[in-house]
Parts: C-alpha cells; structure tokens; sequence
C-alpha cells in the first residue's frame, strides 16, 4: 500500500522545487496507485529538466511496464542502462522483457551482467539456465524446409519443451502472471499435458499462499514441500478445532499448544 503521507510531502517538495528530482519517487507512488496518466505526465516533464537522471528513466519505465507496454518500458530501461551500466533494476528487468518477447540471446546478454553485479543471484541464475536450453532448441529446431519430413510427434514435443522453458524461466524470476499467459497460450495451442498441469499446480499454490514467497528453482521436489506446508497447516488447524473448549485460566497458552502435531 502507498503512504498517502509521502505522496503528500513529495507533492510538496515538488511544489516548492518543480525543477527539483523528487519527481522520481512521486511518480512512482502515483504508479502504485494506479494513477498511470499523472505518473507518465510528471515523468515526462522531470526528465525535461534532468535527461539523465537514472531514478527518473526507472519510473518511467516501470509506468510502461505495469501497463503492458514492453517496447516502451525497454526504451526507458536501456536509458538507465547507458547512464548506469550496473544499476541492477534496469539490468533484471531488460532481461525479463527480452525473455517475454522471445529475445533470448538479449535476455542472455543482460542475465550475464546480472551475474557479474550479483553472483549470488538465485532466480537470474536459474533464467541463466533455461535461457540455454531455450536458445540450444532454437538451434536445434529444424529448418522451415526440413519441417514437413519431421514427424507430427517429434514436433509437439519440441513445442512442449520450448513453452515449459520459458514458463520455468518465468516462474524462476517470479514473473507468476506472465507464466500464467504462457501457460493459456501453451493450452490454446497445443491443449493440456502432464507437465503443463503441474506447473499450473504450481502457480495455484502460489497464489493461495502469497506469491511473495520466494523461489530458485521450479522442482518436483520444490511443489512437494510446499504441498507438505498446506498439509501441516491443515493439521495444525485441525488441532485448534479438537482443543479442549473450556480453556484453563491457569494455563490459557495450553489450549494452544501443538502437540501431536509433527513438524
């Protein structure tokens, strides 16, 4: 939720200052809010005064993005870029637009310099990876001529793999909306399989237990625990439900107590 206070007291400083930069940070609580026209129109005109000004291409461009502008939101990212080759923001962000555009060798290239500012990068890392495989199939794919003496089977498959790897790569750098579109074009396309089930399992669970979870890598292993977690909460739920109605006022905690509940 925004701070309504800080709104105020940057609409403030602005109106003391209008050639000031706090239009930056202004902007971007304007975005939180939704208030796309007045956020793009505040932009517009701060980087008037301060063409390079990296916080305000930042917000500019993440005014684009929320509202599905890709091309747009690259332009402003690629302007952060140039004026701060590490900014980190600018840096993860080109690489997810270029991964839902299908520019793979691009989103390789900005993965790279991810890894160079933050080695310890647990999601670009793992996009690292299926970045790789989606590039190694784009490599592999037949030639257009040569893709009528393919049988019909060995090509789905290669569909498969090509919109699993880029829904994992999705997933791997929490972009759950964007796996969910990938996961409806993979279905409109192609129809429901096994493995496109199961990420969409994934993603459920996801949203039911808040999709700020963080996660590395999308596992068998990864849905388990996490399916172990409903269960022990349901357990636990369980066991609140069976407790003792009359509490003890000598001891009220023990009415709440998790024994013979296996954590």
């Amino acid at each position: 939720m925004v701070n309504i206070y800080s709104i105020e007291q940057y609409e403030a400083l602005l109106n003391e200052d209008p050639h000031s930069k706090s239009f930056a940070p202004l902007a971007d609580a304007y975005r939180k809010q939704k208030r796309f026209d007045e956020a793009l129109n505040l932009c517009k005109q701060g980087l008037l005064v301060h063409p390079e000004f990296v916080g305000g291409h930042l917000s500019l461009a993440k005014i684009y993005y929320d509202q599905n502008l890709p091309k747009a939101a690259e332009k402003s990212f690629l302007k952060a870029f140039k004026y701060d080759p590490q900014n980190l923001l600018a840096l993860t962000h080109l690489a997810q637009i270029y991964l839902e555009l299908g520019r793979y060798s691009e989103s390789l290239k900005f993965c790279e310099l991810v890894k160079i500012s933050s080695p310890d990068h647990k999601e670009n890392q793992f996009m690292i990876k299926k970045l790789g495989q989606l590039l190694l199939q784009k490599k592999n794919d037949p030639p257009i001529k040569a893709k009528s003496q393919v049988s019909l089977t060995a090509m789905k498959h290669m569909d498969e793999d090509r919109h699993l790897s880029v829904i994992d790569a999705l997933i791997s750098s929490q972009s759950f909306e964007s796996a969910q579109e990938r996961i409806f074009l993979a279905e409109r396309s192609m129809g429901s399989f096994p493995e496109l089930t199961r990420r969409q399992q994934f993603l459920n669970s996801q949203y039911r237990l808040g999709s700020h979870i963080k996660i590395s890598e999308f596992t068998p292993d990864s849905v388990i625990h996490r399916q172990k977690n409903i269960d022990l909460l349901k357990k636990l739920l369980k066991k609140v439900k069976e407790k003792d109605k009359s509490a003890s006022l000598e001891d009220p905690a023990k009415d709440w107590c998790y024994n013979g509940v296996e954590l």
